[in-house]
């Protein structure tokens, strides 16, 4: 056996000369390389067959054992120089030379693997100057791109905001005309709300036109205001006919007059009053209509008469249907009621009056 057991490698010193070879003499090189790093060989015995014997068997302790702040790459090329198996060990002198080259220029050796961030700080520290301007330019990146996508936001946000009052502004006008459309209808002025949603129309798109604007839209648009025209007075009352054909009116002008409901044409001149009218009624069946204290026939139009007990008084009665078709009262306004001998032949279903208010005050 030659060689100094001190840089034997394990095959070496267990006498296996068939593994003997180029990875033998990488051993000793990386022996002199960790007494040069550490200040003493890989194992010391108490002499050379105890030195051996620790070759073969014993772990060695790493180099940052002994050195803390030694190199992670330096020692890492050391230890693979010392791998216990020559196939863990660089093939070659020249392989270990390499990889020592590869420390001292700052690249990433054989020995130790890095990973992509490492070897991009170790690019990062062997070249200062590009290394600055690439930080700077990232940086410069990172503001732009940083700055843009606050602008963007901050853009959004106001942007949004915009809409939202705008929106509200529209909410607040679509309302108010709403509001003033309905009063102008609910004040008996359909033709003046059909004029409003018509001129806010063409300023609010169809798709902010909510429910209720379509609602007054068809009301006003179903309005169709007809005229009666013909009292020389003012008219007190109105009544329907309870088939809604005719409408009978009561008028300042001392008569009553029927009207064709649908289209506002006067039907016939009730005359025969020497005061004010104050109020007409229809009876139940229609074909009765009492204006003040004078009942006329809707048939014949002409006056039907009652005899009482004893006057009814001077005061104007008003005619009204009871709710009791049974009991049929004449009451007047300033004589006691009185109750008809027999049903009129004129009312078969009939008739009840009810006391008349005074004739209004002006």
């Amino acid at each position: 056996m030659l060689g100094t057991p001190c840089y034997m490698s394990p095959e070496q010193a267990a006498g296996r000369s068939r593994d003997i070879g180029p990875a033998t003499d990488v051993y000793a090189l990386g022996a002199v390389l960790y007494e040069l790093l550490v200040g003493r060989p890989p194992f010391r015995g108490a002499n050379d067959l105890e030195t051996l014997r620790l070759v073969g068997e014993a772990e060695l302790v790493a180099p940052s054992a002994l050195r803390p702040h030694l190199p992670r790459d330096l020692e890492a090329i050391c230890l693979r120089a010392l791998a216990p198996s020559p196939s863990g060990r660089y093939a070659t002198a020249a392989a270990l030379a390499a990889d020592l080259r590869r420390f001292l220029r700052g690249e990433a050796t054989e020995a130790r693997r890095l990973s992509r961030l490492r070897r991009g700080l170790r690019w990062f520290r062997r070249r200062p100057v590009r290394s600055a301007l690439l930080a700077a330019m990232l940086v410069l990146l990172a503001v732009v791109v940083g700055g843009g996508r606050w602008y963007s936001r901050r853009l959004a946000e106001t942007l949004e905001t915009s809409r939202q009052a705008a929106r509200r502004r529209d909410e607040l006008r679509y309302h108010a005309i709403v509001r003033s459309a309905w009063q102008a209808y609910n004040s008996d002025h359909a033709a003046e709300a059909q004029k409003i949603l018509a001129a806010a129309g063409d300023e609010l798109a169809e798709a902010d036109r909510g429910f209720a604007w379509l609602l007054l839209s068809q009301l006003v648009k179903n309005v169709a205001p007809v005229t009666f025209a013909g009292h020389a007075g003012d008219v007190y009352s109105v009544a329907f006919s309870p088939d809604g054909r005719l409408l009978a009116t009561a008028s300042q002008d001392h008569t009553a007059r029927l009207w064709d409901a649908a289209t506002g044409r006067q039907r016939a001149i009730l005359a025969g009053h020497r005061d004010e009218v104050n109020a007409v009624a229809w009876s139940p069946d229609g074909k009765l209509l009492a204006s003040a204290s004078d009942i006329w026939c809707r048939a014949t139009m002409k006056g039907a008469s009652f005899s009482p007990p004893r006057p009814i008084g001077k005061r104007p009665a008003r005619w009204k249907p009871a709710p009791d078709a049974s009991r049929d009262w004449l009451s007047t306004a300033t004589e006691p009621p009185w109750r008809p001998p027999r049903r009129s032949g004129a009312c078969r279903s009939g008739i009840c009056l009810a006391t008349s208010h005074p004739r209004p005050h002006r």
